[in-house]
């Protein structure tokens, strides 16, 4: 499988020197999720222990430290927060209510919500350029369609860390919105799963979410690359499993 162009471009660790990002390419997405029992992998409640057993999630360090970027972002973390932050907050307030329905995004966010991690999907064949940056905002050329909102509600801004397909903003603060234009749908072939870090404890989180998703979609016979991680140290990824 040929592996996408990804880089992390060097303005980005000016700002977020510890950021990682954990990849996974996997072919045949769409197949494997047909015949996945995705109530099977699925988190049980007792996965919700540490969220449950605080007050307000931003007790938890996983958690506030997710909110600390978002300040960094010019952003308020009570309005814009880190994906994983808005599935617990759905999960706290009902079990299922965290669950869309749509099988291919109830897979990775029931592994994002056991893991305590951000994840995001995007349909490769989508990326016509073969190319993805995580960058900083470029407010005079970067557009962005949002999935379920208006645009209006998403500062363009330059202090923001994006996801880019050339000029086309493919995910907005690093994990907070994805575009309507680069999302999976349940005809999706090719998708590509990223999960990021700033922190040890959320570099060990995602590691251990895109980890479990790549076992049980191999066990489906989903062709999958080895996780591939992006840092300062390496900002075009190197392999961290075989």
């Amino acid at each position: 499988m040929q592996y996408p162009q990804i880089e992390i471009v060097p303005d980005v660790f000016s700002i977020f020197p510890d950021l990682q990002v954990f990849a996974l390419l996997v072919n045949g997405y769409d197949d494997a999720i047909c015949h996945i029992d995705i109530e099977a992998v699925h988190p049980v409640p007792a996965d919700m222990s540490l969220a449950m057993g605080v007050g307000p999630l931003s007790e938890l360090p996983i958690i506030s430290s997710w909110r600390e970027v978002y300040r960094t972002m010019g952003l308020k973390p009570s309005v814009y927060h880190a994906s994983v932050e808005s599935l617990l907050r759905r999960a706290k307030k009902g079990w299922g209510l965290w669950q869309t329905g749509l099988k291919h995004v109830d897979f990775y966010n029931g592994f994002s919500i056991r893991c305590y991690a951000p994840i995001g999907g995007y349909d490769m064949d989508k990326v016509r350029s073969g190319s993805i940056r995580v960058r900083m905002l470029d407010p005079k050329k970067d557009i962005f369609s949002p999935l379920g909102g208006q645009p209006e509600a998403f500062p363009l801004k330059p202090d923001i860390a994006v996801y880019a397909v050339e000029n086309d903003i493919a995910c907005w603060a690093f994990n907070h919105r994805d575009s309507r234009d680069y999302c999976l749908t349940e005809t999706t072939r090719q998708a590509i799963f990223f999960s990021e870090a700033n922190t040890i404890m959320q570099a060990a989180a995602s590691l251990a979410a895109i980890g479990a998703m790549r076992s049980n979609l191999s066990s489906l016979r989903a062709v999958c690359s080895p996780c591939i991680r992006y840092s300062r140290q390496h900002p075009c990824g190197e392999c961290v499993t075989s």
